[in-house]
This record gives C-alpha cells, structure tokens and sequence, in this order.
C-alpha cells in the first residue's frame, strides 16, 4: 500500500522539487482550468465515483503538462489512503490503483520509476 505513495513522493521531488504529493493551489501549478479539474476528481471521489474519476483523469492527461501528472498523483495517492473495503465498494481496487499510476508515469515518460 505505501509503495504508491512512495513513488508518488519521489515523483514529487523529482519532478516538483517538492516533499509531498499534496495538490496545492498556492504551487506553481495553479491555473484555473486545472484547479476546476481538481475539484471535480474529488467531487466524483466523494460520491464513490472512482472509475468515472480516472476516466475523466485519463481523458484530461497532458505529457506536455506536469500540472496533470501531479493531479493524476494526488489522486492516485488519494486512493492509496483508502481501506480495502471502501476500494471494493467503489468497485475499484489496489492493483488498479498502482496500475493507473503506472500508466500515468508511462504517459509523461517516467517508466524507469513504474512500480513493480
């Protein structure tokens, strides 16, 4: 389980120059389109929505925008916090979690770091 947040973090770094994954609209990264966007995931997450949520994510990825890589970790590691139960009762799941955060990495060409 924290093996997600892991690779989060040191994307984080690597990446942002920064120690954790938190999406903060005070960063660097903020913009209104992606802030609105951000709103939406956790909204969607709230109501248990999580395969609507990466879809929408998915549909939204930009490599040429870091913005949405580091929307796409704040939601993975959302996700990485969640229990089993609740996981399983939004007919998601933790190999699904470390999967669509490997496919993100892949998208924004960090493969060397995909998790294993």
């Amino acid at each position: 389980m924290r093996q997600i947040e892991g690779m989060a973090n040191v994307i984080a770094q690597v990446v942002f120059h920064k120690k954790n994954t938190t999406f903060d609209l005070d960063d660097e990264i903020q913009e209104s389109r992606a802030a609105i966007f951000h709103d939406k995931l956790k909204d969607l997450l709230s109501e248990g929505k999580v395969n609507q949520a990466e879809n929408l994510l998915f549909e939204s990825l930009d490599p040429g925008d870091r913005c949405y890589l580091a929307l796409a970790l704040d939601f993975y590691v959302t996700l990485d916090g969640w229990d089993e139960n609740r996981l399983s009762r939004c007919d998601f799941s933790r190999d699904e979690v470390a999967m669509g955060l490997s496919d993100v990495l892949r998208i924004y060409g960090l493969s060397q770091l995909e998790i294993k």
